[in-house]
């Protein structure tokens, strides 16, 4: 399914995590992204569903990340981001550039 023909908004976060699990995570698989490994956002961008995180945010006030620990991605703790950035969306853009 084209990312362009999903109307993400009408999408209940049940909806979203059940897509994620049936949609997002093979094409992540099928790009070759170990699933072991939390996605980026840029990962999203590159198979084709960057459209999720923007309706995460906006329709359900989370962030991509809450979304991912709720699919079961946990991040160890210890482990950021050394310039001290809480805020996701920056984190995500520092991402795509380095």
């Amino acid at each position: 399914m084209s990312s362009e023909q999903i109307q993400w908004s009408h999408k209940s976060l049940e909806e979203l995590r059940e897509f994620w699990n049936t949609e997002i995570e093979l094409a992540l698989r099928c790009a070759g992204h170990d699933l072991e490994d939390k996605p980026t956002y840029q990962d999203l961008l590159n198979v084709g569903y960057g459209g999720l995180t923007y309706t995460l945010r906006e329709h359900h006030e989370i962030t991509l990340s809450e979304f991912l620990e709720s699919a079961g991605y946990v991040e160890e703790s210890g482990e950021g981001y050394p310039w001290g950035i809480d805020d996701e969306t920056t984190t995500e853009e520092l991402e795509s550039f380095i």
